[in-house]
């Protein structure tokens, strides 16, 4: 009798820290002896499909990309990204980012899942998937241990409009990125 009540306590004790932190316990079927195979451990969730379809396999960073990469949480840029407004403070769903061609760039590009909308001058903008927002892109490009190049967002700058003689000589807005991409 004294070991029922103590397994019934016991029991109670295990459902209550069960309970308390959220896993809920499987009914036992009536006559139901195996306490233990009860109680198992549920199984693991699947992981969640990545955000991004990455580079192609056996792609490298050089050590001048990785530092880039390194930049953008040295630098204060992450933190200063959470900050900002998309539409406001940069071009919403558009990443800016180096390439020395257009084909690296359309590469890179589809890593991000994204489509390349211009490249000149070894600066690409690419148009990302408007379920993924830049902040995720500049996440995913932060960690080290991705093989996905330093992405930026596409500031907006606004500028004070010029008048002369009476004439606006500008509209007061433009756009372009002054993030530390320059190498």
């Amino acid at each position: 009798m004294r070991k029922a009540q103590k397994t019934l306590k016991l029991l109670a004790l295990l459902i209550a820290l069960l309970t308390a932190f959220g896993t809920a316990l499987p009914a036992l079927a009536e006559g139901e002896a195996d306490i233990e195979a009860a109680v198992a451990a549920p199984e693991a969730p699947e992981a969640p499909a990545p955000l991004f379809p990455g580079m192609p396999q056996g792609f490298v960073l050089s050590k001048a990309e990785l530092a880039k990469k390194e930049r953008l949480v040295t630098t204060g840029m992450l933190s200063d990204m959470e900050k900002m407004v998309p539409g406001v403070d940069y071009v919403e769903s558009e990443i800016i980012f180096r390439a020395e061609t257009k084909e690296e760039a359309a590469s890179i590009a589809a890593a991000y899942g994204a489509e390349l909308l211009s490249f000149d001058y070894t600066v690409a903008v690419a148009k990302i998937n408007p379920k993924i927002t830049v902040l995720d892109c500049m996440k995913a490009a932060a960690d080290l241990s991705s093989s996905l190049p330093a992405v930026y967002p596409n500031h907006i700058i606004k500028l004070d409009p010029i008048e002369r003689e009476g004439k606006r000589l500008n509209s007061g807005k433009g756009e372009y990125s002054t993030d530390s991409i320059q190498t």
